[in-house]
């Protein structure tokens, strides 16, 4: 899962903005990116491309590009944008945040320091390592809930180092949200209601999201929209104002019991199948227990995986979010050996 985020910043008071600090609810994932980027993936060079520009602001823009920044004109927006990079090298999570499972905590540097009174853009990506609580799968395979909050200080009450961030929340003006699924997870309860649904234009986006969904894109994908906008009837985003996005997801063809009794007899046809290629194990057995061993096996192999399904749907859940150290050590290994059979160009 990955997670893009898009940031206006103004710089308020008498002191030029070097950096931002970003709370983010997941564990992003430490990965390192095509770009030898350990945590987030600047999106300045992918978005600075005149169709994916686009795509992204809504309708057709005018750029005008310099060294360290990029004036970016559309009808879309109310005014121009003036989009920079960050030092994506530099990106690094807070210390207080690097053992936390629920949330992480980054600062990061901005290419260019934003004067007092200015706006500036940056646009940046990340992996997402530990889903909670932003995402929970549902027992057996039957859905997903997601429950996205903004500004939500709530819960921080139980985190010294979160009740020490308050005073620094900054207000939010505007939120465009967007979440991409298969069609096979369908809504059946949200909070608050859509801005739109749509069918994702797959084509379309793939140089923006090259190397993110791999062979997914032959798949069909549906984006569900949400917007917030201040003006004289909203207020913005703040503490005192949260805003939040829940949502209930179903699947369209859920694992019914009927479907794992047909799985599992599958499986005790491929045994009693494979008796031909196993006839000297079985010969030995015999002779040592005289006991017919495909037959066990057929049956320890049906409730085996009958007791492994039950098994596995009470424990993913659960395990999910924990076993945090196990975990990101078997995410190095696995990239690990990922680099080495699939090197960077």
């Amino acid at each position: 899962m990955y997670f893009d985020v898009g940031l206006d910043i103004e710089a308020i008071g008498s002191r030029p903005v070097k950096s931002v600090q970003l709370l983010l609810p997941f564990r992003v994932e430490e990965a390192r990116w095509r770009t030898g980027a350990r945590y987030a993936l600047d999106l300045w060079e992918v978005a600075g491309q005149s169709d994916t520009a686009e795509l992204i602001f809504g309708g057709p823009v005018r750029q005008e590009s310099s060294a360290d920044e990029r004036r970016v004109e559309s009808s879309r927006l109310t005014e121009p944008l003036h989009f920079i990079r960050i030092r994506e090298s530099e990106v690094a999570p807070v210390e207080k945040f690097k053992q936390r499972d629920d949330c992480s905590l980054y600062n990061i540097p901005l290419g260019k320091s934003i004067a007092p009174g200015q706006r500036r853009y940056i646009r940046l990506r990340w992996q997402i390592f530990g889903t909670r609580p932003i995402w929970e799968w549902k027992r057996g395979g039957g859905g997903a809930r997601v429950d996205l909050r903004i500004s939500d200080i709530r819960e921080s009450r139980f985190a010294s180092e979160e009740r020490s961030l308050r005073p620094r929340i900054a207000e939010i003006e505007r939120v465009n949200f967007f979440l991409v699924l298969p069609p096979v997870l369908h809504v059946i309860a949200h909070s608050p209601a859509f801005n739109y649904l749509r069918r994702l234009e797959h084509e379309a986006w793939i140089p923006y999201l090259w190397g993110t969904a791999h062979l997914a894109w032959k798949r069909v994908l549906v984006v569900y929209s949400w917007r917030h906008s201040s003006d004289a009837e909203a207020k913005p985003i703040s503490i005192e104002n949260p805003f939040r996005i829940f949502l209930d997801f179903g699947r369209a063809v859920p694992e019914s019991c009927l479907y794992r009794i047909m799985k599992a007899a599958l499986f005790v046809v491929v045994v009693l199948l494979a008796q031909d290629h196993w006839s000297l194990v079985a010969s030995a057995f015999d002779a040592v227990t005289h006991v017919n061993l495909f037959p066990l096996l057929a049956l320890l192999g049906a409730g085996t995986l009958l007791g492994g399904l039950a098994l596995f749907e009470r424990v993913r859940s659960w395990t999910q979010n924990r076993f945090l150290r196990p975990r990101v050590w078997l995410r190095r290994v696995e990239r690990s050996i990922l680099a080495l059979t699939h090197p960077r160009s």
